[in-house]
C-alpha cells in the first residue's frame, strides 16, 4: 500500500510539473484559427505517412492501429491546450509554414510523452498499477501488473484485428476505384485554391454498395427508422457513406500527388475548416440531408474540449471560435458503429443509448440462441428458475442433451474500450459478471432438483461462459473460475466445426491454441520520460 506521503507527492509533481510544461511550447500561443488547421493537417500528414512510408507500410493492422492511437492521444491533447491558452497573442510576421511545422513536432513530441504518463496516471488511480516513488533522486515508477492473463488479452486483440480486417475487405474499393479517374478530371489545383468535385452521385453503384455495408455494421439490428433525437439512424448511416466515399477519394488524390510529385508537395494533406453554418450547409448538399438534421449529428459528433477522456475517433469534428474543423483521413479510419455509440454515450444522449443497448441486447440474445441451436444443442433465453425465496434468470442456457452438459452463458454487449478508464470500467462490470455467473452455477449445484424436473436427467456436468459481443482486450488475472469469450471468436470457432459438444467448445475456449503462435509477440515495456528534475518509468502493453 502506497503511503500517503508518496500520493501527495505524486499529485504535487502531477500539478506542479506535468500539468504546466505545455505552456512552455510556442505553437499553443498560436490563435485557433491557424493552429487548428494547422494540428489536422499535421495529422493528415502522418496517417499519409502509412500508405507512402516503406517502413510504416511493413506494420501490421494492429501495429498501426497502436501508433495511430499514440499519435491521435497526442493530438487530443494539443487540442486540449489550445483551448486554454494564455490570452497572449504574437504578431503576424511570427506566422510561417516552416515555424509552424517545427513547432508543432516539438509540441506533438511533448504532448504524446504526456498522454502515455496520463495512461499510467490513470490505471494507477483506478487500481490497475502500482507506482513507487523516490523522491530523493526524483523518480516515480510505475510497475506492470502481475498475473495478467496473457492467453485472453492475445485472444482479444486477434479478434480486434480480424474484426478490422473484415471491415476494411467489405468496404467496395475496387467500385469506388473506376470513380476515381473521372473524379480526379474533374479536380483543378492552384495557389490560391482547390476545386474539388464532392457529392459523388447516389447512384454510383460505390455509394450504393457502401450504404448498403452501413446497414451490417451499423446497429445492424435495428432499422433505419429509429430516433436517434433529432435525425434516425438512417440517417447517420446516409451521413457516414457520403463523407466516407468523398473523403476516401479526396485522399487518393492526395495519394496521386504524393506519387507523383514526392511528400513534400504543393497540395499536402488538407483538413475541412469552415464557418459551422457553412460547414453544416456543405454537409448538408454533401449527404442529400436536411441541414436540422447534419446540425444534430455534427453536435454529437464535435470533440468534447473540455473532456478529460473525450476522443477524436469517437467525435472527429473539432469547434473552435465559429468554425468546424475535421481531417478527411481520419474519417475514412474510423469505425462508424463504434464513433455512433461512443457520441451518443454521453451526457445528453445517454438515456436514449441505454434504450437502444437494452434492445441491441435482446437482438443479439436471439441470435447467439440461433447460432447454438445449429449445432444441435437446445436452448433457453432468460427462463427463470426459483426456489424458495431464491430466484435466477441466465441469460442464456444451451444444454447438450447428447453428452448430458449444461452450458450457463451471461452475455455483455460490451463495446471496444478506448482508453484506460473505459478499461477500468470494463473490469469492474467482468468482476460482476463473474459474481453473477458464479450465482448461477452455486444455485443449479445446491438445487439439482431443478436441473432434473426441468431437463428431465441426473448428473448434468455444468459449464460457464462469459460472452462479450465485442474484443475486449483487458488485462484479465490468470485466476479465473469462469471461461470468457468474444462473439467474434466464438462465431468463427463455430463456421470451421459442423458438429461440436459442449465440452469441446469450453476446452477450446479454455486452451486457446490458435493464439498460441501471438503470445511472444506481446510484452510490457517500461520506458523512462524526463520532464524537468523528474524521471517518470512508465509501462505500456507493446505488440513486437
Amino acid at each position: 500500500m502506497i503511503a500517503d506521503t508518496d500520493v501527495n507527492i505524486i499529485r504535487k509533481v502531477e500539478n506542479e510539473v506535468l500539468d504546466v510544461e505545455y505552456k512552455q511550447y510556442h505553437f499553443i500561443h498560436w490563435p485557433n484559427e491557424l493552429a487548428v488547421p494547422m494540428i489536422f493537417k499535421y495529422l493528415g500528414d502522418i496517417l499519409r505517412d502509412f500508405k507512402s512510408d516503406n517502413s510504416l507500410k511493413q506494420l501490421d493492422y494492429l501495429q498501426q492501429l497502436y501508433l495511430t492511437n499514440q499519435i491521435l492521444s497526442g493530438i487530443e491533447w494539443s487540442l486540449r491546450w489550445l483551448n486554454k491558452k494564455p490570452t497572449i497573442r504574437m504578431h503576424n510576421y511570427y506566422y510561417s509554414t516552416q515555424k509552424a511545422e517545427v513547432q508543432i513536432t516539438e509540441l506533438m513530441e511533448w504532448a504524446i510523452k504526456y498522454s502515455q504518463i496520463s495512461v499510467n496516471y490513470v490505471a494507477w488511480t483506478r487500481g490497475l498499477l502500482e507506482v513507487t516513488v523516490d523522491e530523493a533522486n526524483k523518480h516515480i515508477i510505475f510497475n506492470a501488473p502481475m498475473g495478467t492473463e496473457t492467453k485472453f488479452f492475445l485472444s482479444q486483440l486477434n479478434a480486434q484485428n480480424r474484426q478490422g480486417i473484415n471491415y476494411y475487405n467489405a468496404i467496395p474499393f475496387k467500385e469506388l476505384e473506376k470513380e476515381f479517374q473521372p473524379w480526379l478530371k474533374k479536380c483543378t489545383f492552384s495557389i490560391k485554391g482547390h476545386d474539388i468535385p464532392w457529392g459523388i452521385s447516389k447512384e454510383s453503384i460505390a455509394y450504393i454498395k457502401f450504404r448498403e455495408l452501413m446497414n451490417t455494421v451499423i446497429f445492424p439490428e435495428l432499422s433505419n427508422e429509429i430516433n436517434l433525437g433529432g435525425y434516425t439512424l438512417g440517417d447517420y448511416r446516409t451521413f457516414f457513406a457520403s463523407i466516407f466515399i468523398n473523403f476516401q477519394l479526396y485522399g487518393w488524390v492526395e495519394d496521386y500527388f504524393d506519387a507523383k510529385y514526392g511528400l513534400e508537395n504543393f497540395l499536402g494533406s488538407s483538413p475541412i475548416d469552415l464557418n459551422e453554418s457553412d460547414m453544416i450547409m456543405w454537409l448538408s448538399d454533401l449527404c442529400d440531408l436536411k441541414s436540422d438534421v447534419v446540425q444534430e449529428i455534427i453536435i454529437d459528433l464535435t470533440f468534447d474540449l473540455e473532456g478529460f477522456h473525450s476522443k477524436l475517433v469517437l467525435q472527429p469534428f473539432v469547434r473552435y471560435e465559429n468554425n468546424l474543423c475535421v481531417s478527411p483521413r481520419l474519417l475514412t479510419i474510423v469505425n462508424p458503429a463504434r464513433m455512433l455509440s461512443g457520441a451518443l454515450n454521453k451526457g445528453r444522449k445517454k438515456k436514449l443509448y441505454d434504450s437502444l443497448i437494452n434492445k441491441l441486447e435482446n437482438a443479439n440474445l436471439s441470435k447467439i440462441a440461433l447460432c447454438f441451436e445449429s449445432l444441435g444443442f437446445i436452448t433457453y433465453k432468460e427462463k427463470t428458475f426459483s426456489v424458495d425465496d431464491k430466484k435466477i434468470t441466465p441469460d442464456l442456457l444451451v444444454f447438450d442433451k447428447t453428452n448430458n452438459a449444461l452450458l450457463i452463458i451471461d452475455y455483455k454487449h460490451f463495446l471496444l474500450p478506448l482508453g484506460t478508464s473505459e478499461v477500468a470500467y470494463k473490469l469492474k462490470e467482468i468482476k460482476k459478471g463473474i459474481n453473477q455467473i458464479q450465482k448461477y452455477v452455486s444455485f443449479f449445484e445446491k438445487n439439482t432438483n431443478c436441473l432434473v424436473d426441468f431437463f428431465g436427467n441426473e448428473n448434468i456436468k455444468i459449464y460457464n461462459l462469459l460472452l462479450f459481443h465485442y474484443p475486449v482486450p483487458v488485462p484479465l488475472s490468470s485466476q479465473n473460475p469462469v471461461n470468457f469469450i468474444d462473439l467474434v471468436s466464438l462465431q468463427d470457432f463455430f463456421s470451421k466445426n459442423a458438429t461440436l459438444t459442449v465440452t469441446q467448445i469450453i476446452d477450446w475456449i479454455s486452451n486457446r491454441d490458435d493464439v498460441l503462435q501471438y503470445r511472444d509477440e506481446a510484452s510490457w515495456h517500461t520506458q523512462s520520460i524526463s520532464v524537468n528534475d523528474w524521471t517518470f518509468s512508465i509501462v505500456e502493453a507493446q505488440l513486437s
